[in-house]
């Protein structure tokens, strides 16, 4: 992290002064991406395109970046609702619901487990994403409006992350490495009918 926080302050410069080069920054080296000359820009010090900082990310990029954001996400949800599942059970989920207050805690604790281990699955794979993330989004509001808010932010930031990875993968869907992504493919275009 250190090194990190160290470097930041020197890659700035070296974009806004556009030069290029590697700067060593406690022991580790970093490289800036920058135009030295007209007509270079998007080159790095090897005389390649394989690493400008500031250019949009290819198709495949944003996929392996949507894959890693679902498996993620999917694997903290998994965590939780093997517990509710397999530890607490139905009962145990339902009494603490009760207890926390949550409306028809004997339908929406199974429900909740249910969701956050087969729903968690069903998401690190890449299938039913939009869904599902819509179902995990609003599980994710339920425990930070009733449980978590009245403690403070510090007490549901992993809720509000869980719930801001779920919104995002709501507008961007799964990615191209998802059985999703398998299904449009094999049925190819949607029609919306004659026009």
């Amino acid at each position: 992290m250190t090194i990190l926080v160290s470097a930041v302050p020197w890659l700035l410069l070296l974009a806004r002064t556009k030069c290029y080069g590697a700067v060593r920054v406690s022991g580790a080296v970093v490289a800036a991406v920058a135009a030295s000359e007209p007509g270079t820009a998007g080159t790095n010090i090897n005389g390649d395109k394989s690493m400008n900082l500031f250019r949009s990310p290819s198709s495949r990029s944003v996929s392996l970046g949507l894959a890693a954001l679902r498996i993620a996400t999917g694997a903290v949800f998994l965590s939780h609702g093997y517990q509710k599942l397999f530890v607490f059970g139905f009962s145990g989920v339902t009494g603490a619901f009760t207890h926390m207050g949550v409306p028809l805690p004997g339908v929406m604790g199974p429900l909740i487990a249910l969701l956050e281990v087969f729903g968690s699955i069903a998401l690190i794979f890449g299938f039913l994403t939009r869904p599902l993330a819509v179902a995990f989004a609003c599980d994710m509001l339920g425990a930070i409006f009733l449980v978590q808010f009245s403690k403070g932010f510090s007490h549901y930031e992993l809720e509000f992350l869980l719930c801001a990875s779920s919104v995002a993968l709501i507008f961007t869907g799964a990615g191209g490495f998802s059985i999703d992504a398998l299904i449009a493919r094999r049925t190819g275009p949607m029609t919306t009918g004659p026009e």
